[in-house]
């Protein structure tokens, strides 16, 4: 057993070892939530996009707004609102996304 896993199952206070619930990983907390998403924000799909297609900085609103993406719609976009009010960026990334899926990428 590695004693890193045994450390997480404690503290999230998970029921079995090295299987966690959203709520055991208090990813209900919004405040906890956030705190794990600034902390291991690394997808590698969004990183390849942003370094091919973006120029300039991010803004901090298009920063937030692709936490509201991850959080908000389910992980495959099917319940993306194309007609929302997203920056263009994340609308480019969700189309992005699809093109690769569709193709077989990943």
């Amino acid at each position: 057993m590695d004693p890193v896993t045994l450390v997480l199952s404690w503290h999230c206070r998970a029921e079995q070892m090295g299987i966690f619930t959203r709520e055991e990983a208090q990813l209900l907390d919004r405040v906890v939530c956030k705190d794990v998403y600034a902390f291991t924000f690394q997808l590698d799909i969004w990183i390849g996009f942003v370094e091919e297609k973006v120029k300039n900085a991010i803004s901090k609103d298009t920063w937030m707004m692709l936490y509201d993406l991850a959080t908000q719609v389910k992980p495959d976009l099917s319940d993306y609102d194309e007609n929302g009010a997203w920056p263009v960026l994340i609308d480019e990334f969700v189309e992005h996304v699809r093109r690769k899926t569709a193709a077989g990428e990943s």
